[in-house]
């Protein structure tokens, strides 16, 4: 049985210049392009996947979760899902296989399944004892319910810097935007329950989308719908809204990074707002494709980097 609430969603360009999306597990896919056969496509049953937009090629990055709904990486590279049902929060490795496992054979032999890093879940009556099955007490914090979407690691420069590296995903029943800390833990990373940055009195609000763009500020969509997070009959389809949150007064940045010389891109890896440092590498990425011979400038303009 498919379900239709468990499609290809939160695309996000990765620091490696590939294309990073998530799937759910409950509508598995066989990808190939337009008349390949059925023996020749690539078996997706949900996870975190990648495709590459110059060699065509299509990988499954991460196997496991639910239904991850969105992706986003640090300032270090490192990707990060939220995952709309069960734990809400995981930091995705290469090749890894997560819980739940749902007894799919592409699991079948993992040594084992990595976990939520989220020490606390985003519902309950805000006590501890809950474990994730590993050594950490679940914190059930209290307020919303267990369906996460969009997922912003904050990397602007117009809110204050104390968000930088946190992660920001919507959680749908409790109409709020929840924000949890991420830290370094041994190999991996563990994520901490921060207040909720906002919470909506409209019981339509159901945020979705979470994105910061050039002048630092944050672009909100909201789906706006009394339904919920399996809702595909009667749902509104005039009612959705875009809002903005910002720190302070800002003022619109207009940019054009496409008129910029190679030169000028590679600098732009300096920005302190990522939205344009990965603009500029899109870029660049977008002249080598065409043709555009960036051999014997781009290494002097990296090097020039590293001494920054």
């Amino acid at each position: 049985k498919e379900s239709r609430h468990n499609l290809a969603n939160g695309f996000t360009w990765g620091p490696d210049g590939w294309l990073y999306a998530g799937h759910g597990r409950t509508s598995p896919s066989d990808v190939g392009k337009p008349g390949t056969p059925a023996d020749k496509r690539i078996h997706f049953d949900g996870g975190v996947y990648r495709y590459h937009p110059t060699r065509h090629v299509f990988e499954a990055f991460a196997d496991g979760t639910t239904n991850p709904w969105g992706v986003d990486f640090d300032d270090y590279g490192q990707p990060f899902i939220s995952n709309c049902v069960n734990p809400h929060l995981y930091h995705v490795i290469q090749g890894a296989h997560y819980e739940p496992w749902r007894d799919r054979a592409s699991s079948l032999h993992a040594y084992e399944r990595i976990r939520t890093i989220a020490d606390h879940l985003h519902w309950g009556d805000g006590k501890s004892g809950n474990t994730n099955g590993g050594d950490l007490p679940i914190l059930r914090t209290g307020g919303g319910g267990h369906a996460h979407v969009g997922m912003m690691i904050y990397l602007g420069d117009n809110w204050p810097d104390k968000y930088r590296n946190g992660a920001f995903l919507f959680n749908v029943h409790g109409h709020r935007l929840n924000h949890d800390a991420l830290a370094r833990k041994g190999s991996g990373y563990v994520a901490t329950h921060e207040p909720d940055f906002l919470i909506a009195k409209d019981p339509w609000f159901m945020g979705i989308t979470v994105r910061y763009g050039p002048d630092g500020g944050v672009f909100m969509s909201d789906w706006s719908d009394t339904g919920e997070c399996h809702s595909y009959v009667n749902t509104q389809r005039g009612t959705g809204r875009i809002y903005k949150v910002n720190y302070g007064k800002t003022e619109p940045r207009r940019v054009d990074i496409s008129r910029l010389s190679d030169a000028e891109l590679v600098q732009l890896h300096r920005h302190k707002n990522d939205w344009f440092v990965r603009h500029a590498r899109l870029v660049l990425q977008e002249r080598a494709a065409a043709g555009r011979d960036l051999g014997l400038e781009l290494p002097a303009l990296v090097e020039s980097l590293a001494h920054a």
